[in-house]
């Protein structure tokens, strides 16, 4: 067999054989076993065994069988998939049937009509007979996987490829291939009120595959739902791949679709520090990688929201006369199938309107000479020049500090140290200092002193 087949060799059992180890561990009859890795059956010993089991919704029969294939089904000694073609709920599942050529219910298929068992065999040893006979077909040496996905428009999306490994370089496989739509769980039930498991809801794609050995080949198939709704993670894609359209059955590949991956992207909206206490925020979400405009948005601004807000279809929102202090907003998009982001956008700030802190060092109440304080003085009074040295602190940053003398601009630093030297003004004349600082955020302080000055 091909490299890429997860080989598991097919166990053969006898019908008391089954019997014996179903009651060792545990399980009852007519148990329906849990759907946990439905769609990741391994392989069988030359391929995935293939069950299509035609029943109706009022066949007295039917809930036996179904029992039957759940007991074999929940079993790790057979790897196989199956599809209920419940025909009296389904069209699709009576064009099947019709094809099959079903002449009662119910009637179990094995591996597109290569063993079949009609009506209830009273036990499971004509199912065990039947999956060891087709373990024991010679099928072409192929492989094939399939891949399913949601859209945004709840489409399912599907991609099923094959290897062709039959020797030798240039040999060709032509087959038929069926891509079936099942509901783990079907919508449709039997007489006794049960559901179907794997209920045929629709065939998504049907058409001649044609494989060159050495050289992979895919098909990729949309299922458009119609009027149907349902939960994806109730639905399991198996792909079929029959040596004809009424042929046997030659691989299949089960898939359990993915939802697309949802994704918020933070367009605009406040970073670092602000000067504004009213901050407004704008977003937009994507699915699977797309801009698109039917999601939901729930968002939170930490601490000023106690929780997330309602879901909304807005992209946009505006928080007022917010108080100082560090802030987290996060925002979080949501589809129609329910998937959400599980990584919110996320955009940390602070606001900041206090304005910067300006603190005089030199020069304070003293008598200057030669731009040194010689003693002590009840106001600042100069002789000569003297530096004026501030220092100026804010969470932003300074952008700028000035320094005016009676209302005129003398001097303009942008890094620290923040010096003017304070010289030229005229004999013994008093003046106004001011000093004021501007932050990273546009907030301004300032801080003015009089200084009499000799000369």
């Amino acid at each position: 067999m091909g490299a890429m087949r997860v080989l598991k060799v097919v166990k053969r059992f006898s019908a008391a054989a089954v019997a014996v180890f179903l009651l060792n561990v545990g399980i009852m009859f007519f148990s329906i076993p849990e759907t946990e890795g439905v769609g990741e059956k391994s392989f069988g010993d030359s391929h995935l065994i293939v069950v299509e089991y035609a029943a109706a919704a009022d066949c007295v029969d039917c809930p036996m069988v179904s029992g039957y294939l759940e007991i074999l089904y929940g079993s790790p000694m057979y790897d196989f998939c199956y599809v209920s073609l419940v025909v009296d709920k389904n069209e699709e599942a009576l064009e099947r049937c019709l094809e099959l050529g079903v002449e009662s219910f119910p009637t179990v298929f094995f591996d597109g009509g290569f063993k079949s068992v009609v009506g209830d065999p009273g036990d499971v040893e004509p199912y065990v007979d039947a999956f060891n006979q087709c373990g024991d077909r010679d099928v072409h040496d192929f492989d094939m996987v399939a891949v399913a996905s949601m859209t945004e428009a709840s489409n399912i999306y599907v991609n099923v490829t094959f290897w062709n490994n039959e020797c030798c370089s240039g040999a060709i496989y032509q087959g038929f291939l069926r891509v079936f739509v099942t509901e783990k769980v079907s919508r449709w039930s039997d007489e006794n009120g049960n559901p179907y498991r794997f209920g045929l809801l629709d065939v998504a794609y049907e058409g001649t595959v044609i494989v060159v050995h050495g050289k992979p080949s895919s098909v990729e198939a949309v299922w458009h739902p119609g009027n149907y709704t349902f939960d994806p993670g109730n639905i399991l894609v198996i792909a079929v791949v029959y040596e004809d359209k009424h042929g046997f059955v030659t691989e299949a590949a089960t898939a359990v679709p993915t939802p697309p991956p949802v994704d918020t992207v933070i367009l605009s909206g406040p970073q670092g520090v602000v000067g504004e206490r009213t901050v407004r925020f704008e977003w937009q979400g994507l699915e699977d990688g797309v801009p698109s405009g039917s999601l939901l948005y729930s968002y939170k601004l930490e601490p000023y929201d106690s929780g997330w807000s309602p879901w909304t279809t807005s992209v946009s929102t505006i928080y007022y006369d917010l108080s100082e202090g560090s802030y987290v907003f996060q925002v979080k998009a949501k589809n129609g199938l329910g998937v959400v982001d599980e990584t919110p956008a996320t955009q940390v700030f602070v606001v900041s309107v206090s304005p910067p802190v300006i603190e005089v060092v030199k020069p304070v109440n003293g008598f200057y000479v030669g731009g040194e304080k010689v003693f002590g003085f009840p106001f600042v009074f100069v002789v000569g020049s003297v530096d004026v040295v501030v220092t100026v602190s804010d969470e932003s940053g300074v952008e700028e500090v000035d320094f005016y003398v009676d209302g005129v601009l003398r001097a303009r630093r942008i890094i620290s140290p923040y010096v003017y030297t304070l010289s030229d003004i005229g004999l013994l004349r008093r003046v106004v200092v001011k000093v004021v600082a501007v932050d990273g955020v546009g907030n301004q302080g300032s801080e003015e002193f009089m200084v009499w000055k000799l000369f």
